[in-house]
Protein backbone atom coordinates (compact mmCIF):
# COMPACT_ATOMS: atom_id res chain seq x y z
CA UNK A 1 0.00 0.00 0.00
CA UNK A 2 1.70 3.37 -1.15
CA UNK A 3 1.55 6.47 0.85
CA UNK A 4 -1.24 7.75 -1.40
CA UNK A 5 -3.45 4.90 -0.55
CA UNK A 6 -3.38 5.76 3.00
CA UNK A 7 -4.05 9.30 2.21
CA UNK A 8 -7.28 8.64 0.54
CA UNK A 9 -8.49 5.87 3.41
CA UNK A 10 -7.76 8.72 6.14
CA UNK A 11 -9.66 11.06 3.85
CA UNK A 12 -12.72 8.64 3.74
CA UNK A 13 -12.66 7.54 7.28
CA UNK A 14 -12.68 11.34 8.56
CA UNK A 15 -15.02 12.56 5.89
CA UNK A 16 -17.83 9.50 7.09
CA UNK A 17 -17.50 11.58 10.43
CA UNK A 18 -18.24 15.09 9.20
CA UNK A 19 -21.78 16.83 9.27
CA UNK A 20 -23.42 17.86 6.34
CA UNK A 21 -22.61 21.32 6.31
CA UNK A 22 -18.91 20.50 6.89
CA UNK A 23 -19.18 17.80 3.82
CA UNK A 24 -20.70 20.27 1.81
CA UNK A 25 -17.09 22.76 2.96
CA UNK A 26 -15.33 19.72 1.08
CA UNK A 27 -16.89 19.77 -2.00
CA UNK A 28 -16.49 23.68 -2.32
CA UNK A 29 -12.91 23.27 -1.52
CA UNK A 30 -12.73 20.84 -4.57
CA UNK A 31 -14.70 22.99 -6.84
CA UNK A 32 -12.53 25.74 -5.92
CA UNK A 33 -9.51 23.18 -7.23
CA UNK A 34 -11.34 23.66 -10.32
CA UNK A 35 -12.02 19.81 -10.38
CA UNK A 36 -14.12 18.22 -13.29
CA UNK A 37 -17.50 18.36 -12.60
CA UNK A 38 -18.28 15.00 -14.65
CA UNK A 39 -15.91 13.86 -11.39
CA UNK A 40 -18.83 14.47 -9.02
CA UNK A 41 -21.32 11.61 -8.69
CA UNK A 42 -24.85 12.25 -7.55
CA UNK A 43 -26.17 9.48 -5.67
CA UNK A 44 -29.62 8.79 -3.84
CA UNK A 45 -27.03 9.04 -0.36
CA UNK A 46 -25.03 12.24 -1.12
CA UNK A 47 -22.24 13.07 -3.70
CA UNK A 48 -19.48 11.33 -4.57
CA UNK A 49 -15.89 11.84 -5.62
CA UNK A 50 -13.48 8.37 -7.14
CA UNK A 51 -10.35 9.73 -5.79
CA UNK A 52 -8.46 7.67 -7.88
CA UNK A 53 -9.21 10.15 -10.79
CA UNK A 54 -7.94 12.75 -9.16
CA UNK A 55 -4.15 14.47 -9.13
CA UNK A 56 -2.04 13.33 -6.25
CA UNK A 57 -0.96 17.37 -5.63
CA UNK A 58 -5.14 17.52 -4.96
CA UNK A 59 -5.21 14.54 -2.64
CA UNK A 60 -2.66 16.19 -0.49
CA UNK A 61 -4.09 19.01 -0.70
CA UNK A 62 -7.70 18.12 0.17
CA UNK A 63 -6.33 15.78 2.82
CA UNK A 64 -4.93 19.09 4.86
CA UNK A 65 -8.09 20.59 4.08
CA UNK A 66 -9.66 17.56 5.83
CA UNK A 67 -7.70 17.35 8.32
CA UNK A 68 -7.97 21.50 8.96
CA UNK A 69 -11.89 20.75 9.30
CA UNK A 70 -11.48 17.89 11.82
CA UNK A 71 -9.40 20.46 14.13
CA UNK A 72 -11.76 23.01 13.53
CA UNK A 73 -14.68 20.49 14.79
CA UNK A 74 -12.66 19.60 17.51
CA UNK A 75 -12.13 22.59 19.08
Amino acid sequence: MTNLDIIKQNIIHRCVQFNKETLISILNFLKREHIDANLFKQNSDGIRINLDKLDENIIIKLNNYVEYKLNEENK
